[in-house]
């Protein structure tokens, strides 16, 4: 049964979707480009109704930065040897476009009982065990990790080091573990202390594998847990923006000093605004472009490319092909590994096709 409401949610989308393809298509200035891209993200959180557990909130916003901060930083008047054409905001149109309309604006109601137990002290008290026998191997990987004498993260996966594997894994784990526990645990209660050793745990990880995402992902799920139980309000919003794009900063700043003893000297010659837009998100807009610049590489490896994602996180020994090594090392062989774009692994797919499977 669809709803009334949700059939209009789900025109608006599609209207604002296809007049931002319409704009991309027929103007050639990209700031047009840009503010069509955002009309539609600025729709979905409308039809959220701001609720940050929401996709349409946090995913509409996390892909907005990723796919536009190359072409907002081009905007600000920063040049690269990349440039950019238009069938870049094109193709993430169309990927935002696809993703809004498969998941849908229905909002699923989550009540913190839901994730609560008969026996409630002694769940809770699994939990924190568990977190606290994950973190302590993974303090014992990282340290493992320490001692080794590598320049980038990309040797540590070509390599395949099982305690760097090992350690990804844990901090996906306490992450997950983490969540639960602040979830299901009573809200009268205080419960930062757990929250901060795990935590501490993953940021040691992150400081010494220059994996941002590690504690980026687990900030993010603390925050959103702490939200869905209504320890965090929606005002106390600008506050955590400042930390965050604060730490974001920080860690991309100090991102290879506990790995190689250096930093990143050219965030001080440029402005806040600026290093935000290119400490994580850019790369991925600047990686498409990449793409469309060679158009040999548009369907280059076919849907099959699809079938090693599935198998790449239960593989340990050998080497699977992997689409983000195989760009850094095709395009930016001896330099800094850079993060991929999920837009621009469906351009490698099949084009158009790619990005909408």
């Amino acid at each position: 049964m669809i709803y009334k409401k949700q059939l209009l949610n789900w025109l608006l989308i599609c209207f604002f979707g296809f007049f931002g393809i319409f704009i991309t298509f027929n103007f050639q200035n990209p700031l047009l480009h840009l503010i069509s891209y955002w009309v539609i993200i600025f729709v979905a959180i409308l039809i959220s109704k701001f609720d940050l557990l929401h996709p349409y909130f946090w995913f509409s916003i996390f892909f907005g930065l990723y796919s536009s901060s190359y072409l907002i930083i081009l905007l600000m008047g920063y040049e690269t040897t990349t440039g950019y054409t238009s069938e870049n905001m094109f193709f993430s149109i169309i990927a935002l476009l696809t993703t809004l309309l498969v998941i849908g604006p229905k909002k699923n109601k989550i009540t913190v009982e839901k994730f609560t137990c008969n026996n409630e002290i002694h769940s809770n008290n699994l939990i924190k065990k568990v977190i606290i026998y994950l973190s302590i191997p993974l303090i014992i990987c990282v340290f493992l990790i320490s001692r080794l004498d590598f320049s980038s993260k990309t040797e540590l996966v070509n390599n395949r080091y099982i305690p760097f594997l090992l350690a990804a894994y844990l901090v996906r784990f306490i992450t997950l573990f983490i969540s639960l526990y602040i979830i299901s645990y009573n809200k009268k209660q205080k419960n930062n202390k757990l929250i901060f050793i795990a935590g501490l745990s993953v940021l040691l990880f992150t400081l010494f594998t220059a994996e941002r995402d590690g504690f980026f992902r687990y900030l993010i799920i603390v925050i959103f847990s702490l939200f869905a139980i209504k320890k965090i309000k929606f005002k106390h919003f600008p506050i955590i923006l400042l930390c965050g794009i604060f730490s974001i900063l920080s860690i991309t700043y100090l991102k290879y000093y506990f790995v190689s003893g250096n930093v990143r000297d050219g965030f001080l010659n440029n402005n806040i605004i600026y290093n935000f837009f290119n400490s994580d998100f850019a790369a991925a807009g600047e990686n498409l472009q990449v793409l469309i610049n060679n158009p040999w590489t548009k369907s280059l490896f076919g849907i099959k490319i699809l079938f090693y994602d599935l198998i790449e996180p239960f593989n340990i020994g050998s080497n699977i092909f992997n689409v983000s090594i195989w760009f850094n090392n095709y395009f930016y062989f001896g330099k800094y590994s850079r993060a991929f774009t999920l837009v621009g692994e469906g351009y490698v797919i099949g084009g158009i096709i790619g990005v909408i499977i």
